[in-house]
């Protein structure tokens, strides 16, 4: 084996730092070369969403809220997130979420908010038969405190239909109905206080019902619908 001195050693140095420099400088011309195959209608803050998240949920709170409601990506409520360390996104203590009774599937088509800087979140899931949209927002008056709100909009696709909302509420805690229409009013029987507040805006043809089913399912009052006069009921929850 030959001998290696300083001058071989520095002259390696040198060759093997001109190559790193030229293959820099044809990276970077080829960067710059694609950088104007870009097309021109398509702008530098474009947001596709293809990396966006499995599942999501959104805060319907105010600036200031202490309390932090959530809305799933289904447009259901979700309260009491487990302080385990080994937990899941969607493990929390009770959710509440809306439908239509029903055999059909429901099928979320789009879920937006009212403006970025308006927590309104609405989400539209579809039936074979009708849509509903859910919009979900808080309020905060001085005589009620702080409570979240959903707003049930049903819409047949071509004729009137008969529809009745239903509400599940997957939780451990014990509910009674307290009273029926046109004021439905769900109560927590540990502390005798109003879990769940819900109204038709149409007219009521029957009365509530509160099945005790892994949770609780409360079936509102069914009416009918048209295209012309869509069937409408609003939920309130005083649980933050």
């Amino acid at each position: 084996m030959g001998s290696f001195g300083r001058r071989g050693f520095l002259g390696g140095l040198l060759a093997s730092g001109a190559a790193v420099a030229a293959g820099r400088k044809e990276t970077l011309e080829h960067t710059a070369r694609n950088a104007n195959l870009v097309p021109e209608n398509i702008s530098d803050t474009a947001v596709d969403f293809r990396y966006a998240p499995r599942l999501s949920q959104t805060t319907i709170c105010f600036p200031d809220d202490p309390k932090k409601s959530l809305v799933g990506q289904a447009g259901e409520l979700r309260y009491g997130f487990a302080k385990n360390l080994l937990v899941g996104m969607e493990d929390f203590g009770t959710v509440c979420a809306f439908s239509l009774a029903g055999m059909q599937d429901d099928r979320v088509v789009r879920q937006w908010l009212e403006a970025p800087n308006i927590p309104i979140v609405h989400t539209l899931i579809e039936r074979p038969t009708a849509t509903l949209e859910l919009t979900a927002f808080a309020t905060r008056h001085a005589d009620e405190g702080r409570v979240d709100n959903v707003l049930m909009t049903i819409l047949p696709k071509q004729d009137a239909i008969a529809a009745s909302p239903r509400v599940h509420v997957r939780t451990c805690l014990p509910f009674k109905l307290s009273s029926g229409p046109p004021t439905i009013v769900v109560l927590d029987t540990n502390t005798n206080a109003p879990f769940l507040v819900a109204a038709k805006l149409s007219p009521s043809l029957d009365f509530a019902t509160l099945w005790d089913e892994a949770g609780y399912t409360l079936y509102l009052p069914h009416g009918e619908t048209s295209r012309s006069e869509p069937s409408g009921s609003a939920s309130s929850s005083g649980r933050t």
